[in-house]
Protein backbone atom coordinates (compact mmCIF):
# COMPACT_ATOMS: atom_id res chain seq x y z
CA UNK A 1 0.00 0.00 0.00
CA UNK A 2 1.31 3.27 -0.92
CA UNK A 3 1.85 6.14 1.90
CA UNK A 4 0.43 9.10 1.09
CA UNK A 5 0.78 12.33 2.72
CA UNK A 6 -1.18 15.63 2.14
CA UNK A 7 1.34 19.26 2.33
CA UNK A 8 -0.07 22.61 2.46
CA UNK A 9 0.93 24.39 -0.31
CA UNK A 10 0.90 28.10 -0.87
CA UNK A 11 -0.38 29.48 -4.28
CA UNK A 12 0.48 32.93 -5.58
CA UNK A 13 -2.03 34.39 -8.00
CA UNK A 14 -0.17 33.20 -11.27
CA UNK A 15 -0.06 29.30 -9.72
CA UNK A 16 -3.76 29.90 -8.91
CA UNK A 17 -4.58 31.10 -12.84
CA UNK A 18 -1.99 28.12 -14.06
CA UNK A 19 -3.67 25.76 -12.30
CA UNK A 20 -7.43 27.15 -13.91
CA UNK A 21 -5.59 26.36 -17.32
CA UNK A 22 -4.61 23.09 -16.24
CA UNK A 23 -8.36 22.46 -15.09
CA UNK A 24 -9.55 24.46 -18.01
CA UNK A 25 -7.78 23.42 -21.30
CA UNK A 26 -8.18 20.13 -22.44
CA UNK A 27 -4.22 21.01 -24.23
CA UNK A 28 -2.50 21.85 -20.95
CA UNK A 29 -4.40 18.50 -19.05
CA UNK A 30 -3.30 16.23 -22.00
CA UNK A 31 0.53 17.89 -22.18
CA UNK A 32 0.52 17.55 -18.35
CA UNK A 33 -0.52 14.33 -18.14
CA UNK A 34 2.00 13.23 -20.98
CA UNK A 35 4.57 15.08 -18.97
CA UNK A 36 3.92 13.76 -15.73
CA UNK A 37 2.74 10.23 -17.26
CA UNK A 38 -0.26 10.27 -15.17
CA UNK A 39 -3.99 10.30 -16.38
CA UNK A 40 -6.14 13.22 -15.67
CA UNK A 41 -9.37 13.44 -16.15
CA UNK A 42 -11.36 16.36 -17.37
CA UNK A 43 -13.11 16.43 -13.74
CA UNK A 44 -9.52 15.95 -12.36
CA UNK A 45 -8.94 17.65 -8.77
CA UNK A 46 -6.48 20.52 -7.73
CA UNK A 47 -5.02 17.69 -5.57
CA UNK A 48 -4.69 15.82 -8.67
CA UNK A 49 -3.43 18.26 -10.90
CA UNK A 50 -0.45 19.94 -8.20
CA UNK A 51 0.30 15.86 -8.19
CA UNK A 52 0.94 15.53 -11.19
CA UNK A 53 2.52 18.92 -11.76
CA UNK A 54 5.10 17.30 -9.03
CA UNK A 55 5.75 13.95 -11.00
CA UNK A 56 6.52 16.33 -14.25
CA UNK A 57 8.40 18.54 -12.04
CA UNK A 58 10.18 15.31 -10.60
CA UNK A 59 11.05 13.90 -13.98
CA UNK A 60 12.32 17.01 -15.40
CA UNK A 61 14.97 17.41 -11.85
CA UNK A 62 16.00 13.50 -12.04
CA UNK A 63 16.69 14.08 -16.32
CA UNK A 64 18.66 17.54 -15.55
CA UNK A 65 20.60 15.69 -12.66
CA UNK A 66 21.56 13.09 -14.98
CA UNK A 67 22.49 15.38 -17.63
CA UNK A 68 24.73 17.34 -15.61
CA UNK A 69 26.26 14.37 -14.00
CA UNK A 70 27.13 13.05 -17.70
CA UNK A 71 28.41 16.25 -18.78
CA UNK A 72 30.51 16.04 -15.60
CA UNK A 73 31.30 12.65 -16.16
CA UNK A 74 32.28 13.50 -19.71
CA UNK A 75 34.44 16.64 -18.80
CA UNK A 76 36.52 14.37 -16.16
CA UNK A 77 37.34 11.69 -19.38
CA UNK A 78 41.46 11.99 -20.63
CA UNK A 79 41.93 12.12 -23.66
CA UNK A 80 43.25 8.27 -23.57
CA UNK A 81 39.87 7.71 -22.12
CA UNK A 82 37.98 9.67 -25.28
CA UNK A 83 40.16 7.92 -27.93
CA UNK A 84 39.67 4.43 -26.21
CA UNK A 85 35.76 4.61 -26.51
CA UNK A 86 36.29 6.00 -30.20
CA UNK A 87 37.95 3.07 -30.80
CA UNK A 88 35.19 0.65 -29.14
CA UNK A 89 32.53 2.35 -30.89
CA UNK A 90 34.46 2.06 -34.47
CA UNK A 91 35.07 -1.45 -33.70
CA UNK A 92 31.19 -2.09 -32.38
CA UNK A 93 30.74 -0.65 -35.98
CA UNK A 94 32.97 -2.76 -38.02
CA UNK A 95 31.22 -5.87 -36.93
CA UNK A 96 27.79 -4.82 -37.77
CA UNK A 97 28.58 -4.39 -41.09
Amino acid sequence: MMSVKRQTVPLDAEDTKFLSHLRDSDAYRATLSRLSDRELAEEASEAALLSALLAAGRAAVEEKVAITGYTAWADDMSEEDLDYRAAMRNRRRDRGQ
